[in-house]
């Protein structure tokens, strides 16, 4: 087993700066959803408030892939969303950052978008962000490419201006580029029982409840927010997914404080897949903050997404999966 993790890793370090999959030849792939792009890899990894006063978020329904990430023992979320196929104008409403959410961008090789973050030590990104080589933006001092939208109430109205951000980031060295998906048109990993309807229950009685139903003719899974359709706040556009990925994280809470996560982005844990109404298990294994995360089944075989786009939620090792159907 450890030898097959191994070659896995050896392989996903080798990954060209586009993904490989069936089509053209010679036609590149985007690496966040396996679709043909001709765009150079530039990521972007915006940080999302969740929190009931910040919904609907707008323009997050544009990027490729999307976490959610407990950051208050109880089932407090935020997500973390990384663009790099489509980059709308502007995306709200943009929020403080954490630790993992620093973790989750370099495994991507993104810019970080945010707003602020914490600062106490023992839990400050801002001294993580000294040990690591990670390319951000950081609306606390930068009015130039973020404001407040004042038909919303503070601090869950702030607006990063994502295009013009993007635009002022050069293209990434391919040499230097990892990323965690592997994608398969035409053998995606496909397997396991039946499963349309499943949920998340971060903290279902403070309003922290996702969802998702698999969408058979069209092949995708709706999610769904606490029992009602998830839509975008600037387009109306309904939150769809060709995979869903629960990743099982370690979590800790410094000094005991309930807003202080430490969570193990490194390392290895369980995982549970969801492609094509099919539910599988298997695990992720990541060795460092400088690689990606490998995502295998239950034998160490690397799981094959379906092109498109992938929710992946964090969650802590006691967290059940309501399977419902």
């Amino acid at each position: 087993m450890k030898k097959m993790l191994i070659f896995v890793l050896m392989l996903a370090l080798m990954t060209p700066v586009f993904a490989l999959a069936e089509g053209e030849p010679g036609q590149a792939y985007s690496l966040t959803t396996g679709l043909p792009t001709d765009q150079p890899y530039k990521a972007m990894a915006v940080l999302f408030d969740n929190s009931a006063d910040a919904r609907p978020q707008k323009n997050m329904s544009q990027a490729d892939i999307i976490y959610e990430i407990e950051i208050a023992d109880g089932g407090h979320t935020r997500y973390l969303a990384i663009y790099n196929d489509e980059i709308p104008e502007e995306v709200e409403a943009v929020r403080s950052a954490r630790i993992m959410h620093a973790d989750v961008s370099l495994d991507w090789c993104a810019t970080l978008v945010h707003f602020g973050g914490q600062k106490l030590a023992g839990s400050s990104v801002y001294d993580y962000f000294k040990t690591v080589d990670l390319n951000r933006f950081d609306g606390l001092s930068d009015s130039k490419n973020f404001y407040r939208d004042f038909t919303r109430v503070a601090p869950y109205n702030v607006v990063g201006r994502l295009r013009q951000m993007y635009d002022s980031v050069d293209a990434q060295n391919e040499e230097l580029i990892h990323t965690p998906l592997k994608f398969s048109a035409d053998e995606p990993t496909v397997k396991g029982k039946n499963s349309t309807v499943f949920r998340i229950p971060y903290g279902a009685n403070i309003g922290f409840y996702p969802s998702y139903e698999y969408i058979k003719k069209d092949g995708v899974y709706r999610r769904f927010y606490n029992r009602k359709d998830m839509l975008d706040g600037a387009t109306g556009e309904a939150y769809e997914f060709s995979n869903v990925i629960v990743m099982y994280a370690d979590y800790s809470w410094f000094d005991d404080a309930a807003d202080r996560p430490i969570v193990a982005l490194t390392g290895t844990n369980k995982c549970e897949y969801f492609i094509g109404g099919k539910h599988f298990t298997g695990s992720w294994v990541r060795n460092s903050v400088g690689e990606s995360t490998a995502y295998l089944d239950d034998e160490g075989t690397e799981v094959l997404f379906k092109p498109g786009k992938t929710f992946i939620q964090i969650v802590k090792p006691d967290v059940e999966i309501e399977l419902v159907k």
